[in-house]
């Protein structure tokens, strides 16, 4: 099994899943803009090969990242990064070269809270009311229908 993972020295704790899918027998290839020598030494040591881009926000450097990983390693089984800023990204590769998972379209309910919380109301998840508001007087208005209380202070 191939599994790229974006950006896999942060949040700095989540070196621990690579080295998971590296003892369960996982090539776990990494992709980020930081130096290899700059990565702690576990996760470096959990990592099968790591690609080095200029900037992952450019996502033709990625996708370039990906298409090497195909070439040495074969099919990716699926993309990660537990990071909600690649969310996008990851899924833009899924599409690019079809690995499992969300795909572009997808991604709007996970990046908009406002969406997210449609998804758990209609599965019959109770949710938290919520509202955008612009000022004090708003959230006071807010607060107030919702039968919350806000402490005076």
């Amino acid at each position: 099994m191939n599994v790229v993972y974006l950006s896999p020295h942060f949040p700095p704790n989540y070196w621990h899943f690579c080295q998971r899918l590296k003892g369960l027998g996982v090539n776990v290839l990494g992709v980020a803009e930081d130096s290899y020598e700059n990565l702690r030494p576990e996760l470096r040591s959990s990592l099968t090969e790591y690609y080095r881009v200029e900037r992952l926000e450019e996502w033709d450097q990625a996708l370039r990242a990906v298409g090497y990983f195909i070439h040495r390693y074969g099919r990716i089984d699926r993309v990660e990064s537990h990071n909600e800023h690649w969310i996008e990204l990851e899924a833009y590769l899924r599409e690019n070269f079809n690995i499992p998972g969300k795909r572009p379209r997808e991604t709007e309910f996970i990046k908009r809270k406002s969406l997210m919380k449609q998804k758990f109301a209609e599965a019959g998840v109770a949710v938290a009311p919520g509202q955008v508001v612009h000022n004090l007087d708003q959230a006071r208005q807010f607060l107030d229908s919702a039968e919350l209380k806000l402490e005076k202070r």
